[in-house]
């Protein structure tokens, strides 16, 4: 009989860290990557990357140097010290940097870094990023390499049961896809209510790894980035497998199946390497696998589903209270089906033959003692929703808006709750799918989880009020309520044929669903930084290593593929217009000067050529596909995001609804901003020329994805983990509706004709601006390998007219950049002798290249 020891809520709580010794140094490099400093800062001193702060190379020094920075309206120097890091983190718009080169040399960065408190880096790591940061020095000026101190214990230690990111399995079954170590990315793991638990990957279609005790904790999957794989569950022990528990073998090869081609366990560097250099294409692979993961069903016995062949198999594994294990095949046989057993089974390795179905495979697995949360309370009832005014937030005239706080989890904790995908039911439920807390629905003032265990799941579209399509970090999944109880049972691998490591970065972005029935979805490009293992195109941080990364794919509904464009890179944002067009954001880096806004068309290159190598025949040697070569064949963008200004890392396009009730922009595309927690309306021109004009700000976190409601409200979904928003929480959702107040002169469109412009307003203009009341500013970016541009040839162009007529400012002007770069061109209403309450109306952004 397995013994099970009991849970004491007291005698689980964690060991005090105090006394155990760390290297400060190398605390400070990994949490400058966990808290997203490295997306801002470079840190090398041949680094010419155009980033949203300073270079940190040279400035924190093992004796304090001083600097120049702005604060308020002077500049004054400052030692950069740990006091200035400490403040500089703590309240980042108090005294900003100073540029020492580049295009903006001598003008403060913008003041757009998010503050950082102690509940995101207490004061041990910013003691430790200090350390760090003086480790950036020339040779000979280095800080040391290594610094160790004591750990500080954390404030309040959590116990597994107080723990939102310890997985707990207490009377039902629980299935996740997680990153662990031994198994591919695309894992799937089952916990059971005895203490058994177990890994299915589909890169074996096999079990890989077992355990008793406790099922997972994803705590490195929901701390910032997601950098580190998860971990197994309070008090797991091992079971020693030697090999796959049940390993198919393929008929062609008599071999075990192995699909490490496209789902790699952990550091596999030379399957990444073969992926990138190899003489056969990722899609000949592909095309000669005849093994396929095809999904599972979610029960207390779950159900595994794969294909070998023309043979449709179904893996069931239950393990008793007494360790007497049992595996039952079923599914439909075209013909003898031959698997490897693990010397588990009976001892030693040999082979089973299956010729009939069902079939059924008896053995004893050994007994562990396992730890089971036995004072968990598990709740799946519906929640009532609880809604406050969001603090902050900015709204035009006539609008209100809600915070919608999120549903605790099924065992009454607060949870990370960050709504990345949305779409409405017939029945005016939004189903919502977040990074990691499953799927809601909201309805009728009420939360109610209807899945759970996605990985990273950043789109959904509703098929029916059964069926969900969703995209998550390993595929397509189409889940589907079996018996009608509300609850998704069934999840069916659409498609998963492409590259999915370990590593963070590696989203997928989607599904949108096109006008012909098919899905689409994008695929980001890696974050690995070393050339040998991650082909970079000449940049320093964003590759790929082959398997369709940095490409948008066309899906069919039974799930055939068809590689629809490339040269993308960091693709956050993909929808659907009323057009029936397929629109999409780019983020700035490599490649991208400025973030982006493009028309997704079949068989364009879309900047980044890292993807190209997916090309037929091509490798990172090829010269067909170096930027020197492809350049002149990308796509212009539609619209230019002004970085720092209106947005860092775009999301989702969406359109107020054409009716007008939503008010005077009926029709026009809204997009929101990550970095900068802000929300702005795009307006594309014929020409590659666009106006973007803000519409509100101070968001709590980083919005993302967008959703106008039948009921003519606006829904943003918001996360600010791994990449810190400006609005400093890590999620949100929040609702922006019309109230009974008249609505402002609302800036509508800005058009150009050459010099002169016409700025469009909801109503009539009484006078216009003087000259001094206005100012126009333009600058050019520039797409290169460098991460980002700065702002090129800037200008403030001279008004030669200013006139109200109606509904429109009419401005005429000179100066405007004739070069044939990228341009941007700013708006701003201000006020001569009160600058610090200048506004910005709207940008005009003009793409030739």
């Amino acid at each position: 009989m397995i013994r099970f020891s009991q849970f004491s809520l007291f005698g689980l709580l964690l060991t005090s860290a105090q006394g155990q010794q760390i290297d400060l140094v190398q605390l400070g490099a990994e949490t400058f990557q966990a808290v997203g400093c490295a997306e801002c800062h470079a840190v090398a001193s041949d680094d010419a990357s155009i980033k949203t702060g300073p270079s940190l190379f040279g400035r924190f020094q093992p004796t304090p140097i001083e600097k120049l920075v702005q604060g308020g309206d002077a500049q004054h120097k400052v030692k950069f010290d740990l006091k200035y890091l400490t403040d500089s983190l703590r309240t980042p718009t108090q005294d900003l940097a100073i540029a020492e080169s580049g295009p903006s040399k001598g003008q403060p960065f913008l003041p757009v870094m998010p503050p950082y408190d102690a509940s995101i880096l207490p004061e041990q790591k910013v003691e430790a990023l200090y350390h760090y940061l003086q480790t950036l020095n020339e040779e000979g000026q280095q800080g040391p390499a290594k610094v160790m101190a004591a750990k500080k214990a954390d404030a309040a230690p959590l116990t597994a049961l107080t723990d939102p990111a310890e997985v707990l399995v207490a009377d039902q079954t629980r299935i996740f896809r997680a990153r662990l170590g031994k198994t591919s990315a695309r894992a799937v793991h089952v916990g059971m209510p005895n203490g058994l638990n177990y890994s299915f990957d589909p890169r074996t279609l096999s079990v890989e790894r077992i355990w008793w005790g406790g099922f997972l904790n994803l705590k490195q999957e929901m701390t910032s980035r997601g950098g580190k794989d998860s971990n197994l569950g309070e008090q797991a022990e091992e079971v020693k497998l030697g090999s796959s528990l049940l390993a198919p073998l393929d008929p062609t090869t008599g071999k075990p199946v192995d699909l490490t081609f496209k789902s790699p366990t952990y550091a596999d560097n030379a399957q990444i390497i073969a992926n990138m250099s190899d003489d056969v294409d990722f899609l000949e692979q592909v095309a000669a696998s005849q093994s396929h993961f095809r999904g599972y069903m979610h029960a207390e016995v779950p159900t595994f589903f794969y294909q070998i062949g023309d043979n449709e198999l179904e893996f069931q594994f239950t393990v008793s209270n007494e360790g007497a294990a049992k595996i039952t095949i079923d599914g439909k046989l075209s013909q003898p089906q031959t698997f490897q057993l693990s010397e588990i089974i009976h001892g030693k390795s040999e082979k089973w033959t299956v010729s009939e179905l069902p079939a059924e495979l008896a053995f004893q697995l050994p007994i562990k003692p396992a730890w089971r949360p036995w004072q968990a309370q598990t709740n799946r009832a519906p929640q009532a929703v609880k809604t406050s005014v969001p603090a902050k937030l900015e709204l035009p005239a006539g609008y209100s808006a809600e915070t919608i706080a999120p549903p605790l989890d099924i065992h009454g904790r607060e949870q990370l709750f960050e709504p990345m995908g949305m779409d409405e039911a017939a029945d005016g439920s939004l189903i919502i799918s977040t990074r990691t807390s499953g799927l809601w629905k909201l309805k009728d003032g009420t939360w109610t989880q209807i899945a759970e265990g996605l990985l990273d799941s950043l789109g959904l579209i509703i098929e029916d009020e059964k069926t969900i399509v969703v995209g998550q970090k390993p595929e397509l999944t189409r889940l589907r309520d079996v018996d009608g109880d509300g609850w998704f049972d069934r999840y069916e691998t659409i498609w998963d044929d492409f590259l999915f490591t370990h590593n963070y970065h590696e989203y997928l972005h989607g599904p949108a669903k096109g006008t012909d029935g098919n899905y689409y979805v994008q695929l980001n490009l890696g974050h690995r930084g070393k050339p040998e293992v991650n082909y970079m195109a000449g940049g320093k941080y964003m590759g790929t290593q082959g398997g369709l990364r940095g490409w948008a794919l066309q899906i069919t509904p039974e799930g055939k593929m068809t590689p629809y464009a490339n040269g993308l890179r960091s693709p956050a944002g993909l929808a659907t217009g009323p057009d029936g067009a397929l629109y999409y954001t780019e983020n700035q880096g490599e490649y991208v000067g400025t973030s982006k806004l493009f028309r997704l068309e079949q068989d364009k290159f879309y900047g980044n050529p890292c993807g190209l190598i997916d090309l037929p025949g091509m490798t990172p040697q090829s010269p067909e596909i170096a930027w020197d070569t492809v350049k002149g064949t990308k796509e212009k963008a539609l619209a230019l995001m002004a970085h720092s200004h209106l947005a860092n890392a775009p999301g989702s396009p969406a359109w107020a609804p054409a009716d007008g009730k939503f008010g005077p922009f009926g029709g026009q595309m809204f997009v929101g901003d990550q970095t900068l927690s802000q929300l702005f309306r795009i307006l594309p021109k014929e020409g590659n020329e666009a106006a973007l004009i803000p519409f509100a700000k101070g968001f709590s976190s980083g919005v993302m994805r967008l959703l106008f409601a039948k009921d003519h409200s606006l829904y943003a979904g918001q996360t600010g983990r791994g990449w810190r928003a400006q609005g400093g929480q890590e999620d949100g959702l929040v609702r922006i509706f019309r109230n009974e107040q008249s609505l402002g002169n609302e800036l509508l469109d800005i058009t150009r004709d050459g010099n002169d412009f016409v700025l469009h307003y909801s109503k009539e203009i009484e006078s216009a601006p003087t000259a001094e009341q206005l100012r126009i500013m333009s600058w050019d970016y520039h797409d290169s390998p460098n991460y980002g541009s700065g702002e090129l040839n800037k200008a403030t162009l001279t008004t030669t007219k200013i006139e109200a007529k109606g509904k429109s400012l009419h401005i005429s002007t000179t100066g405007l950049s004739k070069s044939d770069d990228n341009t941007v061109i700013r708006f701003q209403s201000l006020i001569p002798e009160e600058e610090e309450k200048e506004e910005t109306l709207g940008f005009y952004s003009i793409s030739r290249r």
